[in-house]
């Protein structure tokens, strides 16, 4: 053990975890946790809807919060970090509070555009003043203010403390990660212990240091898993679909939302509808009838595109397919998800010393986001699938009291045929226009990102047939004798063409018959000789 220690006569009492052991607190840490705000908790489900999935899964907000603080405390202790006494307990405090504010039912009601993020700002600062305020009237005294705990979490002051919690391998995650894992029953949940020796503090900044870049990719590896197969199960998002649906025909104003942030989740049902709590109750959710399985675009723009279409045309969506099944458009509900990263963190900067990853011979410290990363390490491009942008769309029907299974399946392949003349483009590369302009505009931008990427570059030619490269790619570079023969090239010229052939990954080559399925697309023709390889021919 090394860092920060502290004297265990200090600590006032334990809390037992089934996954940390025991948590060890501070009298004024317990006073905390026994106020009325910070007991809501108890009644927030970590995971709303994925208890109707993974049975036991409903753990609350309320333990995952004190195992956040058993995680900072593992960092604190094992990590060099070289905190001051005030910082530790400042840090711990933000520990157990940095979910305070969260609302019932989070998943399905936090990113409405009613909720804004100066909303949340305001509720989270009313109820840690309401914890202060309840403190001091117990006569208990908080080594920092509430003041200190707010500039520290609105990333105000000494931004490292929040990243050692907020980061994208911080306390937060690490902890929902193994709880999670835990209480679904899957084997995600494993995190390597020398994790938590491996931050140090650098000019206000927190950083990895390079040796456990293993090590971090196993946890990215793990909750990019747990996001797909857990987190974003068909039947979780039906039944968050119908809460949301819920949510926006109750509460239509400020004031009423406001509300929201002093129930539970019961509370929270009770004040909805009551053919959507029967459907709850009776375990009556919304049935998948289209899913666009997840995207890899490895370009920011058309996920940011595809979020802001989705949100500008959903209704317009809806009605477009409520018409095309003759059903009514409350009973089309439409879930866009998009997986930016692996979710919302503070990013996380990797410290190198000495050989640097870029293979030069510098002895000076260097940093870089996890992100930055990403594009240049030739040690970590393993781990780029876990930063690219992704996106899907899940698509569900309220089901008719008297449905059977045959009326499903003709709504299902209806709604596949129109939203597959909608979505299409996304899964299949095709060009055809819809009816949604939106739609036409990032077809068009996929089209021409997409022949930019592949653009190739032929020196000292400015015409070769089909036959001439399938020859080429076919025999690769023994074919260069012939090609010389036949095509007036040089055997570098040559070699250049096989090895952008090969990059491309859209040529498709048969082994057993020898055949190569492309399409070369000239452009204009100029001292180079450009070409571009288009989408494989079927």
């Amino acid at each position: 053990m090394n860092g920060n220690t502290t004297n265990d006569e200090n600590f006032y009492g334990e809390i037992r975890d089934p996954l940390l052991g025991d948590i060890r607190l501070y009298r004024y840490e317990m006073e905390i946790i026994n106020t009325i705000t910070f007991q809501r908790l108890r009644g927030l489900c970590q995971l709303p809807g994925c208890e109707y999935v993974y049975p036991a899964m409903t753990h609350t907000r309320f333990s995952h919060c004190l195992g956040v603080l058993g995680m900072t405390d593992k960092i604190i202790r094992f990590s060099n970090l070289k905190l001051s006494n005030k910082d530790v307990r400042l840090l711990r405090i933000i520990a157990l509070l940095h979910d305070i504010e969260e609302p019932p039912f989070f998943n399905a009601v936090l990113h409405e555009p009613i909720i804004t993020p100066e909303l949340i700002h305001k509720i989270r600062e009313q109820k840690i003043k309401n914890i202060f305020e309840e403190c001091r009237n117990k006569k208990v005294v908080i080594p920092v203010s509430s003041h200190d705990v707010l500039g520290v979490m609105s990333g105000k002051h000494k931004i490292y403390l929040k990243s050692i919690i907020d980061c994208e391998i911080g306390a937060n995650r690490l902890d929902y990660l193994q709880r999670d894992s835990y209480f679904c029953g899957v084997k995600y949940g494993y995190v390597d212990d020398r994790i938590f020796s491996s931050f140090v503090i650098q000019n206000n900044k927190l950083l990895l240091k390079s040796e456990f870049i293993p090590i971090a990719n196993n946890i990215f590896h793990n909750l990019l898993q747990m996001k797909i197969s857990v987190y974003d199960h068909k039947v979780v998002r039906s039944y968050l679909t119908l809460i949301r649906d819920g949510f926006r025909q109750r509460y239509k104003n400020i004031r009423d939302v406001e509300t929201i942030f002093e129930m539970t989740d019961d509370e929270f049902l009770q004040t909805l509808d009551s053919k959507i709590k029967s459907k709850i109750h009776r375990r009556k959710l919304p049935k998948l009838v289209y899913e666009l399985n997840t995207l890899q675009l490895k370009n920011p723009e058309i996920t940011n595109d595809l979020d802001n279409v989705m949100k500008k045309n959903i209704s317009l969506l809806t009605k477009h397919i409520a018409n095309k099944t003759q059903l009514n458009n409350e009973d089309i509900l439409i879930e866009p998800i998009e997986l930016k990263k692996i979710g919302d963190a503070d990013p996380l900067y990797v410290r190198f010393k000495r050989k640097s990853w870029e293979e030069t011979t510098t002895r000076s410290t260097q940093t870089y986001t996890l992100d930055e990363l990403k594009n240049h390490s030739k040690n970590t491009q393993e781990w780029s699938l876990y930063f690219y942008n992704q996106w899907r769309v899940f698509i569900f029907c309220n089901v008719g009291e008297n449905w059977d299974i045959k009326k499903i399946d003709r709504i299902r392949d209806l709604v596949s045929d129109e939203c597959e003349k909608v979505f299409g483009f996304l899964k299949h590369g095709n060009h055809n226009e819809t009816n949604f302009p939106d739609f036409n505009i990032i077809n068009n931008k996929m089209n021409n990102s997409g022949r930019k990427q592949l653009h190739i570059k032929i020196f000292e030619q400015n015409n070769l047939s089909k036959e001439i490269l399938k020859t080429l790619y076919i025999h690769g570079s023994s074919s260069t004798t012939f090609i010389q023969e036949k095509q007036n090239i040089s055997r570098t010229s040559a070699s250049l063409i096989l090895n952008q052939l090969e990059k491309s990954n859209l040529v498709t080559k048969i082994r057993a018959g020898k055949s190569v399925k492309f399409e070369i697309v000239p452009i204009v023709k100029n001292i180079l000789g450009e070409y571009i390889i288009s989408t494989p021919i079927n």
